[in-house]
């Protein structure tokens, strides 16, 4: 009878112990994927373009929509891009108001795209005045930025890295206020021309987003 008792002692101690290392295996298993879904989030970059010498006579010229050329970067974390892979970390040529036009449509496509659920795959940022530009494809919530080089069929992408969406959409709804206030300030004319109050719509519609986020 003692053995008997003895035994089913024992047995109900190893299963004690039996539930005792599940649970904790369990918990170990919970901190493990929280890690590692930590791990994957930090991969994601940021990123930003940067304005850097600026000319004001050029926006103060009647013709400054068009010929305004500043110094403007690009950077995925701290990673100079374009200076990373083709050693120009600095254009000084890029047709910048006529590119921010392109990649505001662009980028209203891509927002309303996310929004109404219609799996597009790619969008195109050219640096318009340059041979180079980025190119973006869609994977989920995230973006592959792809750099391009050269024209036409030539153009061979080189990957860049991975970003939100929400991401890129702030890099690009940034420097397009930073333009909008640049000219507010030097030629506020502009702001009366039909065409550019466009692009002004557009611009508000991508801040909207970002502030309310996708559905």
């Amino acid at each position: 009878m003692g053995t008997r008792a003895s035994t089913a002692e024992a047995e109900q101690k190893g299963a004690s112990s039996a539930a005792k290392w599940t649970v904790a295996l369990k918990r170990a298993t919970w901190y493990l994927l929280a890690a590692w879904t930590h791990s994957l989030a930090v991969a994601v970059a940021e990123c930003r373009f940067v304005l850097g010498a600026i000319d004001d006579n050029e926006v103060r010229n009647e013709d400054g929509y068009s010929i305004f050329e500043p110094e403007i970067s690009f950077y995925i974390g701290e990673t100079n891009v374009f200076g990373t892979i083709y050693g120009r970390p600095v254009f000084n040529n890029v047709v910048i108001m006529h590119a921010r036009e392109e990649w505001l449509k662009t980028t209203v496509a891509m927002v309303r795209h996310v929004d109404a659920g219609i799996p597009h795959t790619q969008y195109d940022y050219n640096l318009l005045g340059t041979e180079y530009g980025i190119v973006a494809l869609r994977k989920g919530d995230s973006l592959d930025l792809c750099t391009k080089s050269g024209y036409g069929e030539l153009r061979t992408p080189k990957p860049a890295g991975r970003v939100t969406i929400r991401t890129w959409v702030t890099a690009i709804a940034d420097i397009s206020r930073q333009l909008s206030d640049l000219f507010r300030r030097l030629q506020p004319s502009l702001f009366s021309d039909s065409l550019y109050q466009k692009q002004e719509l557009a611009l508000q519609e991508v801040e909207s987003w970002l502030i309310v986020g996708p559905p």
